[in-house]
C-alpha cells in the first residue's frame, strides 16, 4: 500500500487537491503582476515592495465567508464565493485607507472535490483581477474529522498600503460632521446564519426578479472604484467604516471619538427587500436587524461640511446623506428603532 492510499483511506486524498488546484493554476498566474518573484506552488509567495519613500505602512485583513459557503454549497453555485472572499477584504483595507496590493486564501472541507476546488479557485482569481491583484498563495486542506459532509470554510488574507496623507484619527471628528453612506447590494457576507434560519422554507420564492435564493448569494459588494478617487485626496475623509457585522451601530462607533455618537435618518434610504423577508420570517426585531445586518449601507464616510461636495464630486458612487455625528456617545436612528 502506498503512503497516498493509506492516507485516501483515512479519508484524505491529496490526489483531489492536487488536481483542482492545477487545473486552476492558469487563472492564478494570470492574477500575477510584475511584483511578484516567487513561482506558483512555493512554499511561500514573495512580493517585492518597491518603496517611494521611507515610511510605508502596509495593511492586512483576515475573514472568512461564513455559513453563506453553506447555502453556495446547497445550490451548487460557488461561482460567487471568491468574490465575497476577497470583496470583503478589501473593503476592510480601505476603512484602513489602504488599497490591495495581494491576497492569500485557505479553503478547508470534509472532502475536496477537484471541481468544487477549481471553481472556487478560479472564482477568487477573478474577484483578485476585478481589482488587480494577484492570489499570491493558498492552502487547501481535506479534515473529516473537522468538518461535517457537504462542508466547506472558506477564509483569506488581503495585504494593502495605506495611501499616502491618510489621518483617520478619531480625535479629527467633531460634532455636525456629516455621514455618507454607499448603498450595498444585499446581505453582503453577514447575519447568514439567522437568514438561513428565517428563509429556509422560502428559498425558492420570487423576489422582485429574481428568487430569494438569489437575492441571498449576490457577491459582497467592492467599492474600491469608489473610495479609491477620494483616497487621492485624504484629507476631505474624517473616517471610513466597512459596514459588517455589528452593522451601522457597532461599525459607525469604531471610527467616532468615545465621547461622541451619530444620529441616522432611516429614511434617507431603502433597504434591500430581502431584508424586510428576513424580518417577517423570523422573530427578529428592527434593533435585531440593524445590529446583524448592513440594512443596505456598505460603507460610511465621515467628512465635515465643507468637503461634501469635494467628496460627493470625486466618488464614482450614489452617496446617500445619512445623518450626522453628534456630541453623546450613542448611535441613534429615526425612526427610532
Amino acid at each position: 500500500m502506498t503512503r497516498r492510499n493509506a492516507y485516501q483511506q483515512s479519508g484524505v486524498d491529496i490526489g483531489a487537491a492536487e488536481q483542482g488546484i492545477n487545473e486552476a493554476k492558469l487563472a492564478v498566474l494570470d492574477t500575477y503582476t510584475p511584483e511578484v518573484s516567487s513561482e506558483f506552488g512555493a512554499f511561500a509567495g514573495l512580493y517585492r515592495l518597491n518603496l517611494d519613500s521611507e515610511e510605508v505602512t502596509l495593511a492586512a485583513s483576515t475573514d472568512g465567508v461564513g455559513t453563506k459557503t453553506v447555502l453556495a454549497v446547497q445550490a451548487n453555485q460557488l461561482e460567487g464565493l471568491g468574490f465575497d472572499l476577497i470583496n470583503h477584504g478589501v473593503n476592510d483595507l480601505l476603512g484602513q485607507g489602504a488599497l490591495p496590493l495581494f491576497a492569500l486564501d485557505y479553503l478547508a472541507s470534509n472532502k475536496l472535490n477537484p471541481q468544487d476546488i477549481t471553481t472556487i479557485l478560479k472564482s477568487i482569481a477573478n474577484a483578485c483581477r476585478k481589482v488587480g491583484i494577484p492570489l499570491l498563495g493558498g492552502e487547501t486542506a481535506e479534515m473529516p474529522d473537522v468538518y461535517n459532509p457537504g462542508e466547506i470554510d472558506l477564509v483569506g488574507t488581503v495585504v494593502g498600503v495605506v495611501q499616502p496623507g491618510i489621518n483617520f484619527d478619531r480625535e479629527r471628528v467633531e460634532e455636525g460632521d456629516l455621514l455618507l453612506g454607499l448603498p450595498s447590494n444585499g446581505l453582503h457576507t453577514n447575519g447568514y446564519t439567522l437568514a438561513r434560519k428565517a428563509l429556509t422554507n422560502n428559498l425558492q420564492d420570487p423576489l422582485g426578479t429574481q428568487t430569494v435564493l438569489d437575492a441571498l448569494l449576490i457577491p459582497h459588494q467592492n467599492y474600491v472604484n469608489e473610495v479609491k478617487p477620494l483616497l487621492e485626496q485624504p484629507s476631505c475623509i474624517k473616517g471610513i467604516a466597512h459596514i459588517t457585522g455589528g452593522g451601522i451601530p457597532d461599525n459607525l462607533a469604531r471610527i467616532l471619538p468615545p465621547t461622541m455618537g451619530a444620529h441616522i435618518n432611516r429614511d434617507a434610504w431603502c433597504p434591500p427587500e430581502i431584508f424586510q423577508l428576513i424580518q417577517d420570517q423570523s422573530e427578529a426585531t428592527t434593533i435585531d436587524m440593524f445590529g446583524t445586518f448592513n440594512m443596505g449601507i456598505g460603507m460610511i464616510f465621515v467628512v465635515s461640511p465643507e468637503d461634501r461636495v469635494e467628496v460627493t464630486t470625486r466618488s464614482s458612487g450614489s452617496l446617500i446623506e445619512l445623518g450626522q455625528v453628534i456630541a453623546e456617545p450613542n448611535i441613534t436612528f429615526s425612526p427610532q428603532l
